[in-house]
């Protein structure tokens, strides 16, 4: 697959999760990653996760209509390895 595949699979699978069962979610994050939400920033998988299952909605659809995907330089962290794959996203 290349990286634009990637990204699209990686996406819907996402939000597809979330859509259907977000405690899942929380086999996508570790505990360096961070989500910032209305400003708030929560750090952690099972914070991550706390916050998503405690949205003031039970229920939503989302609906992909684009996937952008390009190379990022990681400059700022000294374990990264080529064969991992990192995902940096946002939701509008």
């Amino acid at each position: 697959m290349n990286p634009d595949e990637v990204s699209k699979a990686f996406v819907e699978h996402y939000y597809s999760t979330f859509d259907s069962n977000r405690v899942a979610l929380a086999k996508l994050y570790q505990e360096g990653s961070m989500l910032t939400f209305e400003g708030q920033k929560i750090q952690g998988s099972q914070n991550i996760v706390a916050k998503l299952t405690t949205l003031p909605f039970q229920q939503c659809k989302h609906n992909i209509t684009t996937v952008d995907c390009y190379n990022s330089l990681f400059i700022f962290s000294d374990k990264l390895s080529s064969s991992t794959l990192y995902f940096i996203f946002y939701s509008i």
